[in-house]
């Protein structure tokens, strides 16, 4: 695996005492899922990942949320694995399919039970309407393309 830049970032997010949720964006195709796949695997017990761009019906189940619990109760059905307190990294990929759900993480995020990864491209035109978003509980980092550091 080529060494990106992002991935020391994700270290630094795991390494913090908060525990805020991390929110990797960037273009289509620069490698966000496959980076965050390789370090939630290395890094977790339990890695628990939904892609709201595959998977429709998770997509329209997570959308009609009406609050922190029942998303939470929705990810616990949906997910393929156990939900396992303080040893899950929740994946949530291709978030800005379903950007209600980011108010949420703030709330699930503050307790603590489990680490959020959050992707997606074009971020800034879809959560630009959310009334809430998660200031304080998220940590954003923004993925490039290969660059010749990297390389």
């Amino acid at each position: 695996m080529l060494k990106r830049k992002a991935y020391r970032l994700f270290e630094k997010w795991l390494e913090a005492p908060s525990k805020k949720a991390l929110l990797v964006m960037g273009a289509r195709q620069v490698g966000k899922s496959y980076l965050v796949d390789v370090f939630c695997s290395k890094h977790f017990e339990h890695v628990v990942k939904f892609d709201l761009i595959e998977n429709a019906s998770v997509r329209e189940s997570f959308a009609a949320a009406k609050s922190a619990d029942d998303l939470e109760l929705r990810m616990s059905v949906a997910a393929s694995s156990p939900l396992v307190p303080d040893k899950t990294a929740v994946i949530i990929d291709e978030v800005q399919e379903c950007p209600n759900i980011v108010t949420f993480i703030k709330y699930l995020a503050q307790r603590g039970a489990y680490r959020f990864v959050l992707t997606g491209s074009l971020l800034g035109v879809r959560l630009d309407s959310i009334d809430s978003l998660p200031v304080g509980y998220v940590t954003k980092v923004q993925m490039y393309p290969l660059d010749f550091e990297e390389f």
